[in-house]
């Protein structure tokens, strides 16, 4: 189903969920679309009568008493429904007089929209301080809070670790991890992927463990963030020493941490023996020198894997060497290693995160195939609430196309996930294998894996 607004993006989202958009006409981009599949006709009926009676229009006459009108503000209408989360996601430019009214309502504020400036980023986590609140973001894509799941996020089991979150695949692959040894999650606090940097100073960082600290159900602690700013990471330190509840840092770039290692760490702490993450290779016969593209969805984990392959290959190309507006044929035509987090926001401009929608992927690997030039593909599959419903199948075609262009290509898949997730992660894990992809429950030892074919190729 899919509730939007009819702009270009929309309608072309309709389409890849296949449905038939030839008899809407040209709608016009401030009209609402309403689209279902439904298993019976009776069902789609009744969900019609219900969006009646929902839109019957009201008299223009009327002028409704205060007590009955509808708020006109995000800040009313948190108060009116006695809430405590608000969820924004506009563009950039609009998000900070939304923020201010829902922090001044009291609500903790999750800000999934990016494009907003780190100057507005500080004063809107300022505010929140002064008042009390937390701001989630921007460009926060991972929350759990009470057991509600907002952005993307993994079914997992209900505990007593909190994780605090400057990097949202990197909450969601340490939440499934924990999860995988029997560790259940309390909250996950997404606080945006450039909160530890020292412009921001770890400002909503700060608030959240001061925040999970304070609740009776978080018994441990997990900051992970994207590498942070020096002075910062000092200042989190600190500041965690300080806490009656225990914590364990993973700040990625520090020390050799990786998300596994940081699992690995947590469990051990807690006084469990750690259960090595499944992995299935496959691959064999000859290793042949090649390029590795590594095409991810996940920022945190791209991070996490260029940080795994370090210096030894020689530059991997980022986003960074393609301009400010690369297209698919400019990443899959890179000559050498490339390594791209296609869910940046240059992105994702006018298109859906790769986490919903695999057209940028498979446009990238079927051109991959299609050029002969590249020998490693290393790609990773994000489950969970809000991405796509089948990540494999969506794939499978060019990563078949991908193998079968050469022997000696090989793929290889983290796969972030847990059994109870809505798209199957043993459904998913096998269709990867059958395509003939190695596949790792771990991306750091997909890492090791992809770097040691790299190695032998040389």
């Amino acid at each position: 189903s899919l509730v939007a607004m009819a702009t270009e993006l929309n309608l072309a989202l309709l389409r890849d969920l296949g449905f038939a958009t030839s008899t809407l006409g040209t709608p016009a981009t401030t009209d609402m679309i309403v689209a279902l599949r439904a298993p019976s006709q009776s069902h789609i009926d009744g969900a019609l009568a219900w969006l009646d009676n929902s839109l019957v229009e009201r008299s223009g006459h009327c002028i409704p008493d205060a007590a009955s009108a509808a708020p006109r503000t995000l800040g009313r209408a948190l108060r009116a429904a006695d809430a405590s989360i608000a969820v924004i996601s506009t563009p950039g430019a609009n998000v900070v007089p939304e923020a201010v009214d829902a922090l001044r309502a009291g609500a903790l504020t999750m800000i999934f929209s990016d494009g907003v400036t780190l100057h507005n980023e500080r004063r809107l986590k300022e505010l929140a301080a002064d008042v009390g609140g937390l701001v989630m973001g921007p460009d926060c894509g991972t929350a759990l809070v009470r057991g509600i799941a907002l952005g993307f996020a993994n079914k997992v089991d209900k505990g007593h670790i909190g994780i605090v979150a400057a990097s949202g695949t990197g909450a969601q692959h340490l939440s499934c991890l924990l999860n995988a040894q029997g560790l259940g999650i309390s909250h996950i606090l997404g606080v945006g992927g450039r909160d530890l940097l020292d412009e921001i100073g770890g400002l909503s960082t700060l608030r959240a463990l001061s925040l999970l600290d304070a609740d009776p159900t978080t018994e441990h602690i997990v900051v992970v963030s994207k590498p942070p700013g020096p002075r910062t990471a000092a200042r989190i330190a600190s500041a965690a020493e300080k806490l009656s509840t225990a914590v364990t840092l993973g700040l990625l770039g520090q020390d050799c941490v990786d998300i596994t290692h940081l699992a690995r760490e947590v469990t051990l702490v807690l006084g469990r023996d750690f259960i090595v993450p499944r992995a299935d290779r496959q691959s064999g016969g000859e290793i042949e020198r090649g390029a590795l593209a590594g095409l991810f969805s996940g920022g945190s984990l791209a991070t996490e894997a260029r940080c795994g392959f370090g210096q030894d290959f020689g530059p991997i190309a980022d986003l960074d060497d393609f301009g400010p507006a690369p297209s698919p044929t400019d990443i899959a035509r890179c000559d050498g290693h490339v390594l791209v987090d296609l869910g940046d926001s240059r992105m994702t401009v006018g298109r859906p995160h790769p986490m919903i929608d695999s057209t940028i992927r498979r446009d990238i690997i079927a051109e991959l195939g299609a050029s002969r030039r590249c020998r490693h593909l290393f790609v990773d599959i994000v489950l969970g609430y809000a991405a796509a419903p089948d990540p494999v199948g969506d794939l499978a075609d060019a990563i078949s196309g991908f193998l079968s262009a050469n022997r000696a290509n090989t793929a290889t898949a983290a796969i972030v996930g847990t059994a109870a997730d809505p798209q199957g992660l043993e459904l998913q894990r096998r269709r990867l294998l059958e395509l003939g992809c190695d596949v790792f429950e771990s991306n750091a030892m997909a890492t090791a894996e992809v770097a040691s074919r790299l190695e032998l190729g040389q």
